[in-house]
């Protein structure tokens, strides 16, 4: 039986400088949208080389100690596999000029979700641009919040995952159904949905981050019993159950931010109460006073929900959190 698979190797490159990247638009139809330069490997050049010419053919600048970020790899059948190796370099001299590839340009990282991007832009991009960091990985379980329900599904869950900072970088997971609750009342509850996941996917997460969610206030009718999954307070004693299973806590729950709500403060109170000492314990929105001391309408688009801004200050919390944690652990 022959064993022996074909392999075709490939290279791309990620050129940088500050906060800028260099792509290039693509003319061919088979992989069309915004992706990094680069090409494969010919006979009789070493794999530095290879990318060397391929960037000096396609951009008309020359690169200096690219540095070998990751390799993906892909599947292409009838016993193939298609290797691209990652790199990127801040060193380079030359002028810009387009080929028959396609055209390039410099583009600000923020702005990549403005462009059309090739398949599998964003998760080579993540590949190189996270290629020093230090990951944190989280599962993040809620609902219209935690999923972004007036701005389009983009929340802060999407924020992280793009966040900027030298040392982390965030890989986080959105479990969020709009109208669910923390109770186990229904297939999509945050216990039923916790429980799609097996203890050892569940370990692969630095952190689980759970809604206190305000679907609880209007559709649980039980009276809260810590004892029973089917009462927000039983629910939540179900993730501290589970925070048990693991060497360090995982479990860390988040308030919303909201019009004001004896209810809502009321659940509060009593999810303080039911947290343990060693618990990780809540990020809490809802008491924030620079939250509370702006502009209702500047943060929210409704009573429940943040518009952009909301998202972007509670994005630099969680990531400060997260962060601070993680510096704990050291």
């Amino acid at each position: 039986m022959n064993k022996i698979t074909k392999c075709i190797l490939s290279n791309m490159c990620m050129v940088y400088k500050d906060d800028e990247i260099l792509v290039i638009d693509r003319t061919k139809l088979d992989w069309p949208g915004l992706s990094f330069p680069g090409g494969h490997v010919e006979k009789g050049e070493t794999l530095e080389e290879s990318v060397i010419r391929e960037m000096k053919e396609e951009t008309g600048l020359t690169i200096f100690n690219p540095k070998l970020c990751d390799i993906k790899d892909w599947d292409w059948g009838n016993d193939t596999r298609y290797l691209g190796l990652l790199y990127k370099t801040d060193k380079f001299e030359g002028e810009l000029k387009d080929s028959n590839e396609g055209k390039v340009f410099w583009i600000k990282k923020k702005d990549l979700k403005n462009y059309k991007l090739s398949q599998d832009f964003l998760e080579l991009y993540n590949l190189i641009n996270n290629s020093d960091k230090k990951k944190i990985k989280i599962l993040a379980i809620g609902s219209s919040v935690t999923r972004g329900y007036a701005t389009n599904g983009y929340s802060f869950v999407d924020m992280l995952n793009e966040y900027e900072d030298n040392e982390y970088y965030f890989e986080v997971i959105k479990e969020a159904i709009d109208g669910t609750t923390l109770a186990n009342i229904d297939k999509d509850s945050y216990v039923a949905r916790l429980r799609k996941y097996s203890l050892d996917e569940l370990k692969s997460f630095d952190y689980i981050l759970v809604q206190l969610s305000t679907n609880d206030l209007s559709r649980v009718k039980k009276e809260d019993d810590v004892n029973d999954e089917t009462t927000t307070l039983g629910a939540i004693n179900e993730f501290l159950k589970l925070d048990k299973s693991f060497n360090n806590p995982k479990v860390i729950f988040y308030t919303c931010f909201k019009d004001r709500d004896k209810s809502y403060e009321n659940r509060i109170e009593s999810l303080k109460r039911i947290l343990e000492k060693d618990s990780l314990g809540f990020i809490d929105f809802y008491y924030d006073e620079n939250l509370i001391n702006q502009d209702f309408n500047f943060v929210m688009q409704d009573p429940v929900h943040p518009n952009i801004n909301g998202y972007k200050f509670m994005t630099e919390k969680f990531a400060k959190a997260f962060i601070n944690l993680q510096e704990k652990k050291k």
